[in-house]
């Protein structure tokens, strides 16, 4: 972690104590899921061949210690809680999938504040077939925040 991160993650973990009592009741969020969802970009580690943002990403919080929703419906995450835009947070947004939603996790935002999203079944085709990647969403495809069971 360089310097300015470390930093950055310090001051943080200060503010989250001074606003509620300790970091872990903070609803920060958990970059592990990002950088775990970011190791797969340019695959497709799923079975699938279609809709599968929800599998990808239930596979991610498994393999990072979180329960997930064990479904492959976007739609399934609709029943978490609602939070800030922190990264590690799941990000619900309007897409084509068998729900209308597609999910992804948040990394962060551009320079015009809208969220970078790292997720499955997104982004251009390669032979014909979506892959992780990371993409911009525009701000107003949100539906909403959640965190991770």
């Amino acid at each position: 972690m360089n310097c300015s991160l470390r930093r950055f993650a310090t001051l943080v973990a200060i503010w989250c104590v001074l606003l509620f009592g300790s970091a872990e009741n903070s609803l920060a969020g958990d970059s592990s899921l990002v950088h775990g969802a970011e190791s797969y970009i340019g695959t497709n580690p799923t079975s699938m061949r279609s809709n599968w943002c929800a599998r990808f990403a239930n596979m991610v919080l498994q393999r990072t210690g979180y329960q997930g929703t064990n479904s492959d419906s976007a739609s399934s995450f609709m029943r978490l809680k609602r939070v800030r835009p922190t990264p590690g947070a799941i990000a619900i947004t309007r897409g084509t999938g068998d729900s209308g939603l597609h999910i992804a996790f948040y990394k962060g935002v551009d320079a015009n504040g809208n969220p970078i999203l790292v997720g499955g079944n997104q982004g251009k085709r390669v032979d014909g077939r979506r892959r992780v990647s990371e993409v911009v969403f525009p701000k107003g495809y949100i539906v909403k925040y959640v965190n991770p069971q």
